[in-house]
């Protein structure tokens, strides 16, 4: 029995009907760069989040995981974002009902081993991790990219996050060993096999950041009025003549 199944069994008193893993993600190049639809190339990395899931049409969701010991939050099928922990499970799961993958309430257990706050996109890596649960226990199947746009509108309309679409591609359609090269205006994206004679190093400075505390939201805003300035629509789309112009 894995640790996550473990914990749902503990909490829940019954085995969940899906389990899923999503890893987190480390950029290598194109911060911010993202929501002005440039190109970038992120990879996914082997710690991530795992999810055990079970639906019983409850009138509500109970959340439960190994970072927030103790008993399971219980949250309304229509809870807004409140500022919780369980804010990013909670907003997927009302955005898998909304798309009618599950119906009623859901239990569900998660389990990480990636620290929060770091900068490995354990926010995006849980949203998807649930979303994609809630799939699986659906039956259906969607394209990576549009799992990526549902989990994107999930952190900028629930949470309140102004996020672009990189992290969310990145831990879904990313591969261990292989880079993602992504056009983030298209979503056109490829795998770029990184050489074998070399480690990725990520180094936790042990300071934590939350995407909600308004400094992102303000660096995106910035880039906007860049753009338009420049008469484009994203600033990546700006001319070399228009990038040589300004003073």
């Amino acid at each position: 029995m894995t640790a996550v199944e473990h914990l749902f069994e503990a909490a829940f008193g019954a085995a969940p009907n899906v389990t899923v893993f999503t890893p987190g993600r480390v950029n290598l190049i194109g911060e911010h760069i993202d929501y002005s639809g440039g190109l970038v190339l992120p990879m996914p990395v082997p710690l991530g989040v795992h999810v055990a899931l079970a639906t019983g049409g409850s009138g509500t969701d109970r959340i439960v995981s190994d970072l927030h010991p103790g008993s399971a939050v219980e949250l309304g099928l229509t809870t807004k974002a409140q500022g919780h922990w369980a804010d990013y499970a909670s907003g997927a799961l009302q955005m898998a009902r909304k798309k009618g993958w599950i119906k009623g309430g859901a239990n569900i257990a998660i389990t990480s081993t990636l620290p929060a706050g770091s900068g490995l996109s354990s926010s995006a890596a849980i949203v998807v991790a649930v979303l994609s649960a809630c799939l699986r226990a659906s039956g259906q199947l969607i394209a990576d990219t549009a799992l990526a746009r549902l989990a994107q509108h999930v952190e900028c309309d629930f949470i309140g996050v102004p996020c672009g679409i990189m992290d969310q591609m990145a831990v879904i359609a990313g591969r261990p060993g292989q880079a993602l090269a992504l056009q983030t205006d298209t979503l056109n994206h490829r795998l770029v096999p990184l050489p074998d004679t070399h480690d990725v190093l990520v180094i936790h400075t042990g300071i934590t950041r939350k995407l909600e505390d308004g400094r992102y939201g303000a660096r995106r805003g910035e880039a906007e009025a860049a753009a338009k300035v420049l008469g484009v629509p994203l600033l990546c789309q700006m001319t070399t003549e228009q990038a040589t112009g300004i003073e």
